[in-house]
């Protein structure tokens, strides 16, 4: 991993703790503290559809360059598809996805995690940006005066 193994390890157990709330809430395992009215369960239904469309476009636009973690081997820089609009379109969707785990549960301890994991998540994005420049360079500096970050 980009960062410190545990930093790294408690953002992932955050960010997945997220997901796994939704799952459940949506398999009618309350954790709500509150229930929400319709509307609300139907902009959560939406935003999860538009954070899976972000994903299942973001893998296909990555094709054989899709590594996990600093690639050792040679890769390619992509900056078409999704990332033509954003430099980590794969991370706006868990980030999204976290959020509307804590619209659909309005759980605090889901809050919590989000909150938390969307931090480590930053944290690693930093780091693989910052081996992104170094391993392309010029190419890269270019790339990022054009795409911002993340939205």
């Amino acid at each position: 991993p980009p960062i410190s193994i545990i930093l790294y390890t408690v953002g992932k157990i955050c960010i997945l703790g997220t997901w796994i709330a939704l799952i459940l809430q949506s398999l009618q395992i309350n954790l709500r503290y509150i229930s929400i009215p319709f509307f609300q369960e139907l902009i959560s239904i939406i935003l999860i559809s538009i954070c899976f469309a972000i994903l299942f476009i973001s893998f296909l636009n990555l094709g054989n360059s899709l590594r996990i973690g600093l690639p050792k081997e040679q890769t390619e820089l992509k900056v078409n598809g999704m990332y033509r609009f954003s430099r980590n379109p794969i991370y706006v969707a868990f980030y999204l996805l976290a959020v509307t785990s804590v619209i659909y549960t309005l759980n605090l301890l889901i809050m919590i995690f989000a909150i938390l994991g969307i931090y480590v998540h930053h944290k690693i994005v930093i780091a693989e940006e910052k081996f992104l420049g170094q391993k392309f360079g010029q190419q890269y500096k270019n790339y990022i005066i054009k795409v911002r970050r993340y939205i």
